[in-house]
């Protein structure tokens, strides 16, 4: 029995280690390591044999981690899966069917390891491991710029500087943008996970990484992070029910969102950013022209830029002919360009049920159920100027999965003002080794 109890840790132990490093490789570290500097011009496209064989290494591993769960027909008939089925089936009308054959089965093996990772660790512990993850990436990353390591600096190509009047700091993420939401979530984290000395050290350490990086994103979100935070934390507490939370917290979302653009222009003047939000807008008109020519299905799942439509309409856009455009800048307006509304429904479908069973979360666990709630909220938000989801062995993507998943569990509560009956032991929900 003790043979087996051992073999059962040491079972866990591996596979925690596993979701450490998978964590670690989508937050992007490995890439920042491995691969050319983006910001000096050598392109999001560089390969480097190490880092390639490193990341198929991980995806085989991964394999491994999918086909040990317990599957049955009913946990295939998910939205996250059925998006994955969805870049996948989308190579058989793309732009580019290889492309959306590959990225489409990469990202579909991001989403059944973040429903294993989900199911067999606490909200509890999902946090702490994030939390984890990123505070330490992010002190890292600080600790590497001011020694000087060039991967760390993110040149700005207007010759802008951070808070310090120093370069932009990207530290171990792929970019400064990209780094600074990640801040936002180990901050968040740090709020509902931990205590004392580690909490006011964490916040430290990611209100530091904001500083440096100095992305208006990373500004605007810690607000949005901790105000969402705090309002779920204290309606869990009341016992205030999901329903009554959503429709009272949702009428003063939307008066707070017509609150921000009556007042746009200073808003964005207060940033420093202009009207076209970096030419984000102009982005974003391209990307609804391109919506519109397939509207149903899409260009197939990361195959536009491929396509002659994508070269032409590049051509004649004078204020975006020589940038390398990689994306649209605008979650919604990507999938919607990819997997026209079919993609976009489902992405709506994951995001409502993950803010939904994030708040029945709470319920089991506060600290936890608030995080996964904040962290949606900031996914949203950031959405919308940003490509933050549906992104193959991109975090964001995967921790939004993570949190449906484990909201799924959830919605078995036995409190019956949250969900249905519980299957299973309570303390299955709630316990697994600290880190």
């Amino acid at each position: 029995m003790a043979n087996s109890q051992g073999r059962t840790r040491m079972s866990w132990k591996a596979r925690r280690a596993f979701y450490l490093l998978y964590i670690t490789f989508l937050l992007g570290a490995p890439s920042v390591m491995l691969l050319p500097n983006a910001s000096l011009g050598s392109g999001a496209s560089s390969s480097n044999q190490v880092f390639s064989i490193a990341w198929a290494s991980v995806h085989l591993v991964s394999v491994v981690i999918i086909l040990s769960g317990k599957w049955r027909f009913s946990d295939l008939i998910t939205a996250p899966i059925l998006f994955g089925l969805l870049t996948i089936v989308s190579s058989t009308w793309s732009s580019d069917p290889l492309a959306s054959l590959l990225y489409g089965g990469m990202l579909t093996g991001n989403i059944l390891v973040a429903r294993q990772f989900a199911l067999e660790t606490s909200p509890r512990d999902i946090v702490r491991l994030v939390t984890f993850i990123i505070i330490a990436l992010c002190g890292l990353g600080i600790l590497l710029y001011y020694l000087g390591l060039d991967q760390t600096i993110w040149y700005d190509t207007r010759s802008r500087v951070n808070f310090f009047g120093g370069e932009f700091l990207r530290g171990l993420f792929p970019h400064r943008i990209t780094g600074a939401i990640y801040a936002v979530i180990g901050a968040v984290g740090a709020m509902a996970v931990m205590t004392g000395a580690r909490r006011i050290v964490s916040l430290v350490i990611a209100s530091w990484f904001l500083l440096l990086s100095a992305a208006a994103t990373g500004y605007v979100l810690i607000v949005v992070g901790f105000l969402a935070y705090a309002v779920a934390r204290r309606s869990v507490r009341k016992k205030t029910s999901y329903q009554t939370f959503f429709v009272t917290r949702g009428i003063l979302g939307v008066a707070g969102a017509v609150a921000v653009l009556s007042l746009w222009e200073t808003v964005l003047g207060a940033l420093g950013r202009d009207g076209t939000l970096t030419a984000r807008t102009l982005l974003w008109e391209w990307g609804l022209e391109a919506w519109r020519v397939k509207p149903l299905f899409g260009w197939g799942y990361n195959a536009y830029f491929e396509s002659d439509h994508a070269a032409y309409a590049h051509a004649l856009s004078e204020g975006l002919r020589y940038y390398d455009v990689p994306h649209f800048h605008q979650s919604f307006i990507q999938t919607a360009v990819d997997l026209g509304l079919a993609g976009v429904l489902l992405v709506v479908i994951v995001l409502t049920k993950a803010l939904i069973d994030s708040y029945r979360v709470g319920v089991i666990d506060a600290g936890a159920g608030s995080a996964f709630f904040s962290y949606t909220v900031v996914l949203i938000v950031a959405a919308f100027s940003g490509y933050v989801f549906a992104e193959y062995n991109y975090f964001c993507t995967f921790v939004l999965f993570v949190i449906f998943y484990a909201g799924q569990r959830a919605a078995r509560s036995p409190d019956p003002k949250i969900g249905g009956q519980m299957r299973g032991p309570r303390s299955h929900l709630v316990t697994r080794p600290r880190l």
